[in-house]
């Protein structure tokens, strides 16, 4: 599946710079990103930090302050659907800052 997508992304890489040079633009991938191959993409396991995690300090939960936040983003979805993702970014903020460490 991974060389499959990473060709396809090679392919695309292709077209989108034959398109611009045809349009007199500059290539979007100039140095050769087309050239790239399915053995350079690296595993999901090198990048991803899970056990990170498992050692970051844990809170207990606050289901009054969650309750809150919830009944704040459902109102804002009734009221004015735009406005969900400010209301969302701006009630997370207030309600799960994170932990400072002592």
């Amino acid at each position: 599946m991974l060389r499959k997508r990473g060709s396809r992304m090679i392919e695309m890489k292709k077209a989108f710079k034959e398109r611009a040079l045809r349009h007199g633009e500059a290539a979007r991938y100039p140095h050769g990103a087309e050239q790239e191959s399915s053995q350079s993409l690296v595993p999901l396991e090198s990048i991803l930090g899970t056990d990170e995690l498992t050692r970051r300090p844990v809170r207990p939960p606050d289901y009054q302050t969650e309750n809150r936040a919830l009944a704040a983003l459902a109102k804002a979805l009734a009221d004015s659907p735009r406005t969900i993702l400010q209301t969302w970014l701006t009630r997370s903020w207030r309600s799960f800052r994170p932990i400072r460490p002592a």
